[in-house]
């Protein structure tokens, strides 16, 4: 089943409905190989999912993608699980069918799961801040983040959390007062995490007083939110306009 993806966030990325957008659509180049960079953490490796037989020839690049999140605490224990796409759902709204290019974009959901099974182990105390989620780029590629905001990830009981954001494409010939415009599209997404006591091996070692196993489960989004022509250049102006805006919270 495909999550629902309440907003939450509001960014003014580019629009795919800008002209020549539906031409890099079909034949995009991200750079979405993997990475030879390992992170921090307990990781072991899973299964492949079998190939996802319902998305549509539009969204076929998804395929290739793979992409990270940034993940640390007070910037320590960091890691970057990498997630490839596992499952599609068609848009169960829209005003036309088969979906328009805007509806596709915007309504169908993508699902993405770990490429392998990775925990990482946080400290949850009175004075300790929550892990944060920072970025979300292509792996092997750190030119752009593709989520406007940070996320903090609460650890303080077991349990399944889920965090839910949303970014904007404003279609830029709109903007240039060209009269190829519209409302700005909505782009949906939601990181769901679990956190235990036990280790993340199965092993019976005793869990240290405060310290909680973290374990990325999936990625959900609109399936514009990881096309290239979305993504904000990771330059100055971004990092500080992102530390300056409120987090965003995740709850069971």
């Amino acid at each position: 089943p495909s999550p629902s993806i309440p907003p939450q966030s509001r960014s003014t990325p580019g629009s795919p409905m800008a002209p020549g957008f539906r031409s890099q659509l079909l034949s995009p180049s991200p750079s979405s190989g993997p990475s030879s960079r390992t992170s921090p953490g307990h990781s072991r490796p899973t299964q492949l999912a079998p190939p996802v037989k319902n998305l549509p020839e539009v969204l076929g690049w998804l395929r290739d993608v793979c992409f990270e999140l940034w993940i640390d605490q007070e910037g320590f224990r960091a890691i970057r699980p990498k997630f490839r796409l596992s499952d599609y759902a068609s848009p169960t709204s829209g005003s036309s069918f088969p979906p328009s290019l805007a509806d596709t974009l915007t309504n169908g959901i993508a699902v993405f799961t770990p490429t392998r099974r990775q925990s990482s182990v946080y400290h949850h105390g009175a004075l300790d801040s929550a892990p944060v989620l920072r970025r979300l780029t292509l792996a092997g590629n750190e030119e752009k983040d593709y989520i406007s905001r940070h996320a903090s990830l609460t650890i303080k009981s077991n349990g399944v959390y889920a965090v839910t954001g949303t970014e904007w494409f404003d279609d830029p010939a709109h903007a240039s007062g060209s009269g190829h415009g519209g409302e700005p599209l909505r782009l949906r997404w939601r990181f769901q995490y679990a956190v235990d006591d036990l280790p993340a091996d199965g092993s019976k070692r005793a869990s240290v007083n405060g310290e909680k196993t973290f374990i990325p489960l999936s990625f959900s989004c609109s399936p514009g939110l990881l096309h290239p022509t979305h993504g904000k250049p990771i330059k100055l102006i971004h990092v500080l306009k992102k530390n300056m805006t409120p987090k965003l919270s995740a709850r069971r």
